[in-house]
């Protein structure tokens, strides 16, 4: 199925490589990663989808999300009873200073001008916050071929940029502590993390925590 640069609905979500759980493996370890850095305070999700990896963070953090899509937030309803509202991040203003963490992960991708919304993210942090997320490594042949794939497959893809151009864009906005990693996917819900220094050459995703 090609997903269309205007659709995020049901069929975006429940795919079998996107269909994802609140306990999964990858959520699991998304958030080991934040606690390792912060273990508390106010986390915002910019795309949480329908909510699973907020369902997760909440037992550490106060939790908010925004989504573009209205499927995911009335299906998430259930069980966030209102902390996920439907808002651009594209079109719409973050308040200064309110965030302990921001984790976008596979968004920044989906966006036109990914560096507003970086900027929108600084400022919104605030300071020793933390920006977390994944971007497809589009890098060396491996990542490379699997980023034209998804863009073949996901019209929704707009900036699958290499990792050299996201570190200038973080550090351009302002983050300094800035850290990378790759990851490997299976499915919506495992993921193995590479940390080694050859991670760019066997990595399908990028990893990135900047710190404010």
């Amino acid at each position: 199925m090609i997903l269309k640069k205007e659709e995020y609905s049901k069929n975006y979500y429940e795919g079998i490589l996107r269909r994802s759980s609140k306990n999964s493996q990858r959520n699991k370890n998304r958030l080991k990663v934040i606690l390792s850095s912060k273990r508390e305070g106010t986390l915002l999700e910019i795309g949480c989808g329908k909510g699973e990896f907020l369902r997760l963070a909440e037992k550490y953090f106060q939790i908010e999300g925004i989504d573009i899509s209205q499927y995911a937030i009335n299906s998430s309803k259930r069980f966030l009873n209102g902390r996920i509202r439907r808002e651009d991040i594209e079109h719409n203003q973050l308040q200064d200073n309110t965030y302990n963490v921001i984790a976008a992960f596979n968004v920044l991708e989906h966006i036109k001008k990914p560096d507003l919304v970086i900027n929108k993210i600084y400022n919104a942090l605030r300071n020793g916050g933390l920006f977390i997320g994944s971007v497809p490594n589009n890098a060396t042949p491996i990542g490379k071929a699997y980023t034209a794939i998804t863009n073949i497959v996901d019209l929704t893809h707009c900036s699958t940029y290499s990792p050299h151009r996201w570190d200038f864009l973080f550090r351009k906005t302002g983050f300094r502590k800035n850290s990378y990693f790759g990851e490997l996917v299976f499915g919506g819900n495992l993921n193995i993390y590479l940390r080694n220094r050859y991670w760019k050459f066997m990595s399908l995703n990028m990893i990135f925590l900047c710190e404010k």
